[in-house]
């Protein structure tokens, strides 16, 4: 239970809650007044607001005897605007109306000021687009504010080069540093000492001024040059170089790039004369050398055909079965002649060779001369079937009789074995 507040307890209509009614002058709602008269009937209406400039007027209605206080339909008045109306409903159309504004290119870029509304439209901009415009200089800016930028130094951007020579260097204009005009961004090169190479090495204009070289006479015009004729100039005469290497400069074929050959002359100007013609040095110069030239340092002639074994040469004896062309001749072992023998067996009964590589048979009549060629060094063995009271071995000691009515003969180039059968 609230208390304090209702000004009648004993009438639960009359409270703070209570709607007030009016004309019985009694204070329903415990406010301290008693409405003597009602503001209006229930279902009474009256115009409400303004009719002036942009606003409608609308309708309010009576509610409880009272007016509601909302005014329906109605279009009140609104921010004024700049569209030729009385938005704000005052009777004064786009009054007061301004607002900021831009304008400007390059360097008045940004440039600000005022426009202001009239009859619905914005006009009377005051913003000066040149405020602040300069004298175009050469600065990669728009100082002039024209929308154009370093518009009068027209050679920007084009090729151009310093120095003279072999300082000439090449690049591109561009602005110099006070703005004032255009200059070329290249540098220009150190120069150097004048030398003699058809360049202009001091970067002066000229080429091989004042400097002289030596020059060396090429008689047999073999490119290289007599070191006992010279000449001094900076460009090289015809029949001239610059070189003195040549060591004889009456023969085109001795120069420092021939070729080393076995005659007895420095070739190749290098002071040695026939190097690499007897690297063994057995005397016999190396084949391979014979085919540019002749035979001269080595005593015993050319034709090695081994250089780096001394024991092979054509002066070698042929060992015939090492596998190597001992004498240089151009055959091996058994392919070599003096590795070929004979063995001659006289006329007898009965002579017959039992080993490789061959076999003689003289059969059974007499004065029969058996004659076959072997391989030097190869051992054969002889049978035959005479009485050993009237047989012998003739010859070296190498024919020998093995007792058993055989013989071993090693085939020597020096002996030749005779076997008579009486």
């Amino acid at each position: 239970m609230t208390i304090g507040d209702d000004c009648d307890d004993s009438k639960p209509q009359i409270n703070p809650s209570a709607k007030e009614i009016c004309g019985n002058d009694i204070d329903e709602d415990c406010d301290g007044i008693a409405k003597k008269e009602c503001d209006c009937n229930d279902g009474d209406t009256r115009t409400c607001g303004t009719d002036t400039g942009a606003c409608v007027s609308g309708v309010e209605s009576c509610v409880n005897n009272e007016w509601s206080g909302f005014c329906d339909d109605e279009i009140g008045p609104a921010e004024e605007i700049c569209d030729g109306l009385d938005n704000d409903c005052n009777g004064q159309v786009d009054e007061n109306l301004s607002r900021a504004t831009t304008c400007g290119v390059g360097e008045c870029a940004g440039n600000t000021g005022t426009e202001t509304c009239t009859n619905g439209e914005w006009g009377n901009d005051n913003c000066d687009p040149l405020a602040g415009a300069t004298f175009e200089i050469c600065d990669d800016k728009d100082n002039d504010c024209d929308g154009n930028t370093d518009e009068t130094f027209t050679d920007l951007g084009d090729s151009c080069s310093v120095g003279k020579g072999e300082c000439k260097e090449t690049g591109t204009i561009v602005c110099n540093a006070s703005g004032t005009g255009t200059t070329c961004d290249a540098t220009e090169g150190i120069p150097s000492a004048e030398i003699c190479d058809g360049k202009d090495n001091n970067c002066d204009g000229n080429t091989d001024e004042g400097v002289k070289l030596t020059y060396y006479r090429d008689s047999d015009n073999d490119t290289y040059g007599d070191p006992d004729t010279i000449t001094k100039a900076c460009s090289m005469p015809l029949g001239y170089r610059n070189d003195n290497t040549d060591c004889n400069d009456n023969n085109a074929s001795i120069n420092p790039g021939a070729t080393e050959i076995c005659d007895d002359i420095d070739n190749n100007c290098d002071d040695s004369t026939d190097e690499g013609c007897d690297n063994d040095n057995d005397n016999y110069c190396d084949a391979k050398m014979e085919v540019v030239g002749t035979p001269g340092t080595c005593s015993n002639g050319g034709g090695d055909c081994e250089d780096n074994d001394e024991a092979i040469n054509p002066g070698a004896t042929e060992i015939c079965n090492d596998d190597k062309d001992n004498d240089c001749d151009g055959n091996e072992d058994a392919k070599d002649p003096d590795c070929q023998m004979k063995l001659t067996i006289n006329p007898s009964r009965s002579v017959t060779v039992i080993s490789s590589p061959g076999s003689i048979n003289c059969g059974e009549k007499k004065n029969k001369i058996c004659t076959e060629v072997y391989t030097k060094d190869t051992v054969v063995i002889l049978s035959h079937n005479c009485q050993s009271s009237i047989r012998r071995w003739l010859g070296d000691v190498d024919c020998t009789d093995d007792g058993n009515g055989d013989a071993e003969v090693k085939m020597d180039s020096d002996i030749t074995c005779e076997f008579l059968c009486f």
